[in-house]
């Protein structure tokens, strides 16, 4: 078992120390850090929404060395569990952020019935290479939001996009 495949292990199995150690591998890693992305990939397939939570995560910090998950985390953007469906949405415009097929993904995730995945979409579309008349249409919709962390966030959305130049 190489070291990817046991903080995985700890997370379910292991005891608090073991668990602890697990989420701050999991969560400090970037783009250059030395794991298995094929056991971070495998790991997608679970149940356990712990377990996809702390691996979307780690995944998404990757950036595109996880291009190979990519169909596995748009799938787990409809998981009944919140944090799943956020770090799901937060990890695709890390891992891929000039795939037209997530901007698509962003823009269905709009409705979803939270908030904090509206906002993390919103977080997100400001992270795409590009943004377009329909990307744009979507996210003034959320100005009239029934939440007002999701019509601020909105705001600033538009105002980051604009001023990255990333309307096209």
């Amino acid at each position: 078992m190489n070291q990817t495949e046991q903080w995985i292990y700890w997370l379910t199995r292991g005891n608090q120390k073991q668990k602890k150690e697990a989420t701050l591998a999991l969560g400090g890693l970037n783009t250059d850090s030395a794991v298995d992305v094929v056991a971070l990939t495998s790991a997608l397939e679970t149940e356990n929404e712990k377990i996809l939570f702390w691996v979307i995560g780690a995944l998404g910090a990757l950036c595109s060395r996880s291009n190979q998950a990519i169909e596995r985390i748009i799938e787990l953007c409809n998981h009944p569990y919140l944090a799943v469906r956020q770090s799901a949405v937060m990890a695709l415009s890390k891992i891929s952020p000039s795939d037209p097929r997530i901007n698509k993904v962003l823009i269905s995730k709009l409705e979803d019935e939270n908030e904090f995945v509206r906002c993390d979409v919103l977080s997100s579309f400001i992270a795409m290479d590009f943004v377009g008349d329909e990307e744009i249409d979507a996210i003034k919709k959320m100005l009239t939001d029934k939440s007002k962390f999701v019509v601020e966030k909105a705001e600033v959305t538009l105002r980051n996009i604009k001023i990255r130049g990333k309307y096209v």
